[in-house]
């Protein structure tokens, strides 16, 4: 009787420890780079305004990062949105220039 009792205990712990893992990595914010991955699979897959929305989040979080800011152009272009993808690629020329 006493194994089983240990075994439960063993089990519990373990499903605590699992769920704290889980936790951990759901609370953890994702990097830039992760976020500008993502975009770039979303192109991929087409899936545009999705990709628009992961773009400008890591625009936020870093402004001078110039793959981003070219990716988003291109997005912007596929979506239809001429102007905005205008105004995107002059800064980026700006901010390369400068």
């Amino acid at each position: 009787m006493g194994r089983t009792k240990t075994k439960k205990l063993q089990q519990k712990a373990t499903a605590v420890a699992r769920a704290e893992a889980v936790s951990e990595a759901s609370t953890s914010t994702p990097t830039t780079e992760s976020i500008y991955e993502k975009a770039q699979q979303l192109v991929v897959q087409c899936n545009y305004d999705l990709a628009h929305k992961f773009l400008l989040r890591v625009l936020e979080k870093v402004p001078g990062h110039t793959a981003a800011r070219e990716l988003l152009g291109e997005v912007q272009v596929e979506m239809g949105d001429l102007d905005a993808a205008k105004q995107v690629c002059c800064l980026l020329f700006m901010w390369v220039v400068n």
